[in-house]
């Protein structure tokens, strides 16, 4: 629950909450011709492939995009359900998913009269594209005024709509051309089938794949090169179009060389940890569920009143103190400085390790809106640092009231590969993206000390050179690829709350795709492994023949009692100086408690405790 009585923390305490509040909005538009209820070889019509992959989409983005839109619209059925729209069924309309919208869908995917019902057998009477195009229009402003993000994804067969009726092709361009004004992308889906034969993207649809205003600003992108897809990559295709949407930027900020020599560029998370949805309190009492809303209020506990706000203030411990702080006062502290990225110098890349990484890497990429040539001093400073292998060191302040950080900027090259496995095989996947990386580096502060331990016994050699056998035999051919790997539990979770949400069957086995392959793994590396630890057991029986032998019973009660060894007295002075060098965890808690019993401090009662009573005394000293 959050406090209602405090204010804002010195660092903001949801860092990337803007960019997890990006929305998207997508409509699939799916023509329903007799030539699209032909089943292929999958036994997939392409109109039931463009549904089911539908489907797949609106469940997929409500476990990992809950904010975002989805709709479907059916153009050519019978049972049109749109007024003065006569053959347009909405089938899903354009919101937040429910689950009574996502069982009316699954229940045409798996009933086939329900099917036959809803969709038809195409030859119902077509609405025009440009009417079609215009409902879509009423749907974004109505539903979606303020979404970042707003697609259509048309689905069809037909090269050309409405083939010989200029006035009513000119219409659709016109109400498309509309839609991009309104930031609207559009994105057609031509499914290549047998019985309409080649497909021709010029004459028609090529002038539909433009880019919104705000894109086409941003990114200096082209128009997209329609390519037929065949029936059975349908589902794929539609399931994959749902996610690839342009995220939105996370800051905008500009790269300062100098007092007069500054660019413009945005940053972009290119990693963001998922996790499962965050559970709501509810209130089931009723006839139907609904969301609790809590707020919470300071109160004394001692006479039970409601504290005002105007009565307390936000403190920091200081040592044995309180220290208070108005809010002006509060304010002074957070503006530190202006968003800027200031490079104060230049390193080999070499000297930026990886573990110095704090958090997410952000792609910086340039942008033209705020400062004139911005794109140009961008690509002169990353072309140079790519040929002098350097990365620059810079003050960055991200956004405002952050706090400033010193990160490393990177350069990196376009890196785009084929991918022979998985849902992008056989297509130019973008791998590594142009432009640099910022690195936020770690400050002297935040250095930790690994503990100092050596090996206790050094393996043999012929211990180490069978191992290396091993690892040659299991090297991943490809090296870790996170497009083949999915997060189980995060899978899981979602698999059972779509259940309960859909009342269906809660699933019993989960698939686990980082389960090694064993017979795999036996087939290339069976033999060496098994010779690896009878070598193994061999050198452990060595190593216990080496051992001396216990001393015997009459010995050890011959021996004199052990004395105990005094621990080293600690001074003051080696105190003091421990807590000043960062070295206080060494001294046991009793050493420590001594210390501030001597100094009259509230040391608490773990170690812990004591070593931050300790530090904060010295501190204040």
């Amino acid at each position: 629950m959050e406090d209602s009585a405090g204010g804002e923390e010195y660092e903001r305490p949801a860092d990337l909450q803007d960019f997890l509040d990006y929305k998207d909005a997508v409509i699939y538009v799916i023509d329903v011709r007799p030539s699209m209820l032909v089943e292929s070889e999958d036994d997939y019509s392409p109109v039931y492939a463009a549904l089911l992959g539908a489907y797949m989409a609106i469940t997929d983005r409500l476990m990992f995009s809950p904010l975002d839109m989805s709709g479907v619209l059916l153009r050519g059925v019978s049972s049109g359900n749109v007024d003065r729209v006569p053959g347009l069924y909405e089938l899903v309309p354009l919101g937040l998913p429910d689950s009574r919208s996502l069982k009316l869908l699954k229940t045409v995917l798996q009933d086939p009269r329900e099917f036959a019902r809803i969709v038809g057998d195409g030859s119902a009477d077509r609405p025009s594209l440009a009417d079609a195009l215009f409902y879509a229009n009423q749907q974004y402003t109505r539903s979606a005024p303020r979404y970042f993000s707003r697609r259509l994804v048309l689905v069809s067969d037909e090269d050309e709509p409405h083939r010989g009726d200029p006035a009513a092709q000119k219409a659709a361009k016109t109400r498309a051309a509309d839609l991009v004004q309104l930031n609207v992308r559009i994105k057609p889906l031509l499914v290549q089938t047998e019985s309409v034969g080649p497909i021709d993207t010029t004459k028609f649809y090529d002038d539909l794949a433009l880019v919104p205003p705000t894109l086409a600003g941003e990114f200096d992108e082209e128009s997209e090169v329609l390519v037929p897809i065949a029936p059975a990559d349908v589902v794929q295709e539609c399931s994959l179009t749902s996610r690839s949407v342009r995220r939105k930027a996370e800051f905008t900020s500009t790269v300062e060389l100098g007092p007069d020599v500054r660019f413009g560029v945005k940053g972009y998370l290119t990693l963001l940890h998922r996790r499962p949805q965050r559970s709501h309190w509810v209130y089931n009492r009723g006839e139907e569920s609904k969301l609790v809303h809590t707020e919470s209020q300071p109160v004394n506990t001692a006479s039970g009143r409601i504290v005002d706000k105007e009565e307390i203030r936000r403190g920091y411990k200081f040592g044995d103190r309180l220290i208070t702080l108005t809010p002006d006062q509060h304010e002074r502290i957070r503006e530190i400085d202006a968003p800027v990225i200031r490079i104060v110098g230049f390193k080999p890349l070499e000297a930026v390790r990886p573990r110095y990484n704090l958090t997410h890497p952000r792609l910086i990429y340039p942008t033209d809106t705020q400062l004139a040539g911005s794109v140009r001093a961008f690509a002169c400073l990353h072309q140079a640092m790519l040929k002098k292998r350097r990365a620059a060191i810079a003050w960055c302040v991200l956004r405002a009231n952050n706090t400033p950080r010193l990160c490393a900027l990177l350069p990196v090259r376009e890196d785009v590969r084929q991918p022979a496995r998985g849902p992008y095989a056989g297509k130019q996947v973008q791998h590594t993206p142009d432009g640099f990386y910022l690195i936020q580096l770690p400050f002297r502060d935040d250095i930790r000390e690994p503990p100092l331990t050596a090996t206790k016994r050094a393996p043999t050699q012929d211990l180490v050179d069978a191992l290396d056998g091993i690892i040659d035999g299991v090297q991943m051919g490809e090296g870790y690829t996170p497009e083949r790997y999915a997060n189980k539990q995060l899978e899981d979770f979602n698999r059972i709350l779509q259940a309960k949400a859909l009342e269906e069957e809660l699933p019993e086995h989960f698939k686990d795709n980082t389960v090694p392959s064993y017979k795999s793994i036996n087939k290339r590396v069976g033999e060496k492994i098994e010779s690896f630890n009878k070598l193994l057991d061999e050198v452990a029986r060595l190593d216990i023949a080496k051992r001396p032998p216990p001393p015997s019973t009459e010995a050890s009660s011959q021996q004199q009692p052990k004395t105990k060894t005094r621990k080293r007295d600690v001074s003051e002075t080696d105190i003091i100086a421990a807590a000043k060098n960062g070295t206080l965890e060494r001294y046991t808690r009793d050493q420590l408690r001594a210390f501030a019993t001597a100094k009259n401090i509230d040391y608490g009662h773990k170690k812990a405790e004591a070593v931050e009573a300790v530090k904060n005394f010295v501190n204040s000293m």
